[in-house]
């Protein structure tokens, strides 16, 4: 099994040999950060897409949200090292999981 970080590192060279990478300048841009996470977003409403006409297919549409995050990552790693996602993703979790003022289900909101 692979970190987030090996995940990121291959997601970011696969879209790199495809050709994704080759404008890419450091520091990132504000508009590159909001283009990745509009890229993430749009993977997410594929993903409520299949939801609706193909529920089979929402494992593959799930992959390339975390594909486009961990791809993410790497790039905010390269830009500026910092914590790594596995340690961000643990310690959020630790804080939600601490968290009082929220009831458990839907953070107290009808779905």
């Amino acid at each position: 099994m692979s970190t987030l970080e090996e995940l990121g590192f291959a997601a970011y060279a696969v879209a790199e040999e495809s050709g994704w990478h080759q404008t890419l300048t450091y520091p990132l841009t504000t508009e590159r950060q909001m283009t990745n996470l509009a890229l993430i977003h749009s993977e997410v409403s594929e993903a409520v897409e299949a939801v609706r006409k193909d529920p089979a297919h929402q494992m593959e549409e799930l992959a390339d949200i975390i594909i486009r995050v961990v791809e993410y990552a790497e790039m905010l790693c390269i830009d500026t090292p910092q914590v790594s996602l596995t340690v961000a993703v643990n310690e959020k979790m630790r804080k939600n999981r601490e968290r009082l003022d929220v009831p458990a289900r839907a953070g107290g909101k009808v779905i």
